[in-house]
C-alpha cells in the first residue's frame, strides 16, 4: 500500500484553527472512509488544544476494538495520560457486553501503556495507569501478571 503525500494537506491544516482542522480531519477521514488510517500521519503533526484533542480522541477511539495498538499510541503522543484515559473510558464502559472485544482492547491497551517510559510520567500518572490496569483486570477476571490474551480465547 502506497501512502499518499500528506504534507500539502498538513500545511493547510496547520493554517486553520484547531476546531476547523479537527472538523476537516473528521469529515475527510471519517471512520467509514476507506483511507481513515491517514489520521495517524496527520494528527501527531499538529499542536492541538485540549478540546480538539478530546474531540478527535473521542471520535476515533469510538471505533474500538482495533487490530493493534497504533490508535492508542497515536493519542498518547498528543495528550496527557489522564486525558487519554478520560477519552477512552466511555467506550470501554459501552463495550463491556462484548467480552472478546474488550479482551482484545485491553490486550493492546495494556501493551501500549506498558511501553510508556516511566521516567516520562509523574507519580500521579504512574498511579493512575496502574490503577486503570488493575481495575480493568478485575473487570475481566485477569491478573496484571497474566493479561487476558485474546490469542488464547
Amino acid at each position: 500500500m502506497q501512502i499518499p503525500d500528506y504534507r500539502p494537506l498538513l500545511k493547510n491544516l496547520r493554517a486553520l484553527s484547531n476546531e476547523t482542522a479537527a472538523d476537516r480531519i473528521i469529515h475527510r477521514y471519517s471512520l467509514e472512509a476507506e483511507d481513515w488510517y491517514m489520521v495517524q500521519f496527520l494528527i501527531p503533526h499538529i499542536s492541538w488544544n485540549k478540546s480538539s484533542r478530546m474531540r478527535l480522541a473521542r471520535y476515533y477511539l469510538s471505533h474500538i476494538p482495533f487490530a493493534d495498538g497504533r490508535m492508542f499510541t497515536l493519542f498518547l503522543r498528543i495528550m496527557p495520560l489522564r486525558e487519554f484515559l478520560q477519552a477512552l473510558q466511555p467506550y470501554l464502559e459501552s463495550q463491556k457486553e462484548d467480552r472478546h472485544a474488550m479482551e482484545l482492547t485491553r490486550y493492546y491497551l495494556k501493551r501500549v501503556l506498558a511501553q510508556i517510559n516511566p521516567d516520562t510520567l509523574c507519580e500521579k500518572d504512574r498511579k493512575q495507569r496502574d490503577t486503570f490496569l488493575a481495575r480493568e483486570a478485575t473487570v475481566f477476571g485477569c491478573s496484571n501478571a497474566s493479561p487476558c490474551d485474546p490469542k488464547n480465547a
